[in-house]
């Protein structure tokens, strides 16, 4: 039962990160809309916050399941799926449930 929550948490962690950035930087445009009473528009600032948030969310989570993946057998660009939502849940399945390819297991690794 172990792997089920870890298997969550790992999961679910990058959407909290998401979810984090998301509402920082709509608490600073709400901040700036409601200081300078205009339209709401985003200021060039922010988009780069929100932006520069996103990748580090994004390289937060690609870069643990590149190497694991490598670890495990499998392609490291597989990584990459784990920004879609619910593709990410199947390929971890897919990963961790299809044939190694000779060569590029752990115990080979390990030797």
């Amino acid at each position: 039962m172990k792997w089920v929550l870890r298997i969550s948490v790992i999961t679910l962690a990058p959407w909290v990160v998401a979810l984090l950035g998301l509402m920082s930087v709509w608490l600073v445009v709400q901040a700036s809309s409601a200081a300078s009473k205009t339209a709401h528009s985003m200021s060039p600032i922010v988009i780069c916050l929100g932006v520069i948030t996103a990748l580090l969310a994004a390289t937060i989570v690609t870069l643990p399941f590149w190497i694991v993946f490598k670890r495990a057998g499998a392609h490291p660009a597989l990584s990459i799926l784990m920004l879609v939502p619910l593709l990410n849940v199947a390929t971890i399945y897919w990963v961790a449930f299809c044939t190694p390819r000779p060569g590029r297991t752990l115990e080979s690794q390990a030797h």
